[in-house]
This record gives C-alpha cells, structure tokens and sequence, in this order.
C-alpha cells in the first residue's frame, strides 16, 4: 500500500496492488484520513476491510467492482462516501453506516448486495441513484423527514419502503424484532 504523508501529519491512501483477502491498515505517526479515488477498485481477492480510526472520507471508486468484498468496517468520524464508492460490490450485504456520515454522492452502493440499511440521522445530502439497484426490503431513516438533498437517493424506490424517523430495532423475550 502506498501513501502520501501530509506536513500536518495526515495521511492518503494513494494506491493498492496486494492481493490480500483481509485488510485493515494505519501509519505509525500520521492518521490516515482519506482513501483516494480508485484505491482498491477491482480488486478481486479482497473479502473484509477494516478501515482505521480518523478516516474522513472513502474517494470516487475507492471500492468498485471488488468483486468479493463482503465486510467492511465504517469508523466513528466518517463524514463523506463519494461517488460510486462500493458500486458493483455485489457480495457487500451488510455496512453500518457511522453516526459522523453527512454525505452520501451519487451511485455510492448501487447495485451492491445490501440486504439492510440504517441511514444515520446526520446524513444531509445523498446523491442521485445512491441506492439503485440494491434488494433492501426497507430502507430505515433516522432522520425525522428527508432533506432536499435526499430526493433523488432512492431512485426507482418505492418510497412506502423507507421508514422514517427510525430510532432502533427490539427484540422482546419471545424473538419477535419490532421497528
């Protein structure tokens, strides 16, 4: 892995070539807080990424097309998925999207295997077609009401699917799960 080391002790994930299936990375010294776009893009033998503490933003294609990514760990502090981030990431079936997310850009998880999905409340802007083409039965919002940068997320959604206002899910003594 390569990286472009910051004067303010910050770090760039600026390129890949390992054919590791599990990954996770730091830099002794500098907090690693963007990956840039195309990093890990069609990556064929990656399975389970663990992003590091600090991260504030996964670039354009950072993950596209990884063609067997089915974990990936979002840290606390994330602010930004910029464009088609994890598109075509069909084995990806589950993300937990951090509290910190505002941004989520265009075709960020399109045609991704999600087979569930939380959107923090802090998530303010998701760009168009950010979810087209994945088999969520519902799509659970934190937030009260979309803004208007949310509108062109759901892309060929049934909007009765997207549960607003989405506190947690609970489980009583008997198993039964309640929104």
């Amino acid at each position: 892995m390569t990286y472009i080391l910051h004067n303010d002790n910050t770090a760039t994930v600026w390129s890949y070539e390992g054919t590791a299936t599990t990954l996770s990375f730091a830099v002794e010294g500098y907090t690693v807080t963007k990956i840039r776009e195309r990093v890990f893009q069609n990556n064929t033998t990656l399975t389970s990424v663990t992003l590091p503490e600090g991260l504030l933003e996964i670039g354009d294609y950072a993950f596209s097309q990884c063609s067997k990514l089915q974990t990936i760990n979002l840290p606390e502090g994330l602010t930004a998925i910029r464009e088609h981030a994890f598109y075509w990431c069909t084995q990806l079936q589950s993300i937990d999207l951090p509290d910190s997310l505002t941004t989520i850009e265009t075709f960020a998880f399109y045609n991704t295997g999600l087979t569930s999905l939380i959107i923090p409340a802090n998530v303010t802007s998701i760009g168009h077609a950010a979810f087209h083409s994945i088999n969520v039965q519902n799509i659970y919002v934190k937030r009260a009401e979309a803004t208007e940068n949310y509108d062109q997320g759901w892309h060929n959604r049934n909007t009765d699917d997207i549960i607003w206002n989405f506190k947690d899910f609970h489980t009583d003594a008997q198993g039964i799960t309640y929104v």
